[in-house]
C-alpha cells in the first residue's frame, strides 16, 4: 500500500510559489510515498528530471485544465501544446492517450449537476480535496451514483498544505514505478482521505494570483 498526494501546484501555476524540489522534500518529510504536480493549464515541470533527483518517490505527471463544466485533472498527460478547454475534447484525448481523467473538486463554483455523458467519460471523481471540504458528501454521492473511483489530494498552493489530502493505492512500491501497473491499481483500489485546509491559504493563493497580474510579484 502506498499513499500519495495527487493534487498540488508549483510556481508554474499562477497562484502558487512552490518550488518543485521543495515540494518533493516536503512530501518525503511528511512520510508520503509520492505525489502529482497538477499545475493550472500548463506542463512546465521537468517531471523526468524531478524523478531522477528523487528516486525514492513516485512522481506522477499531471495538469489541471479549466473547462466549461469545471476543472479536470489529467494524470500521465499527452504532450499538450495549446490547451483545449472543451471538456469532451479533453476527455477524448485522455482516453486516446491512456491518461487518467478525474473531475477536480466537484461543485466548486458550480451548484448544478454534471452532464451524465461527461461523467461517464471520466475515470474518477476527486471526492477528497482539502479546499473543497464543504462539498465532500455531495462529491461522494456523485462518485457512488456514477460508480467512479474516488480520488484525494490537498490542492496545495503552499508547502505546509501538502498531505492534507491523499490517495492510498494497493500496490507495492516497486511496482508503482511501472506506469501501466500503477494505472491499473489506482483505478481499482484508490482510497482517499482529507482534512480541511485553512481559508487563509486560499486567500494567500488569491493574493499571489492578483499580485502576478499586477506584475508586483515574480514566479520565485
Amino acid at each position: 500500500m502506498i499513499k500519495l498526494d495527487l493534487h498540488m501546484h508549483s510556481w508554474f501555476s499562477f497562484d502558487s510559489l512552490n518550488d518543485p524540489d521543495k515540494m518533493a522534500l516536503t512530501v518525503r518529510k511528511k512520510g508520503l510515498d509520492g505525489f502529482a504536480v497538477t499545475d493550472h493549464n500548463v506542463l512546465q515541470v521537468d517531471f523526468e528530471g524531478l524523478q531522477k533527483k528523487n528516486k525514492d518517490l513516485i512522481i506522477i505527471p499531471g495538469i489541471e485544465i479549466w473547462t466549461e463544466i469545471g476543472d479536470i485533472l489529467i494524470y500521465f498527460p499527452w504532450k499538450i501544446g495549446n490547451v483545449s478547454h472543451n471538456t469532451r475534447e479533453i476527455l477524448e484525448n485522455a482516453k486516446k492517450h491512456g491518461s487518467i481523467a478525474v473531475l477536480a473538486h466537484p461543485y466548486t463554483r458550480r451548484n448544478e449537476e454534471y452532464p451524465d455523458e461527461i461523467i461517464e467519460m471520466l475515470d474518477g471523481i476527486e471526492t477528497d480535496n482539502s479546499h473543497n471540504y464543504a462539498n465532500h458528501n455531495r462529491c461522494l454521492q456523485l462518485a457512488r451514483k456514477s460508480g467512479k473511483p474516488c480520488f484525494g489530494g490537498s490542492d496545495a498552493h503552499f508547502l505546509h498544505e501538502i498531505g492534507n489530502g491523499t490517495t492510498s493505492v494497493d500496490i507495492d512500491r516497486e511496482n508503482a514505478f511501472d506506469k501501466d501497473a500503477f494505472k491499473k491499481a489506482i483505478l481499482k483500489t484508490a482510497s482517499p482521505s482529507s482534512v480541511q485546509s485553512s481559508d487563509i491559504s486560499f486567500y494567500g493563493s488569491q493574493f499571489i494570483k492578483y499580485a502576478r497580474k499586477l506584475k508586483i510579484l515574480s514566479r520565485k
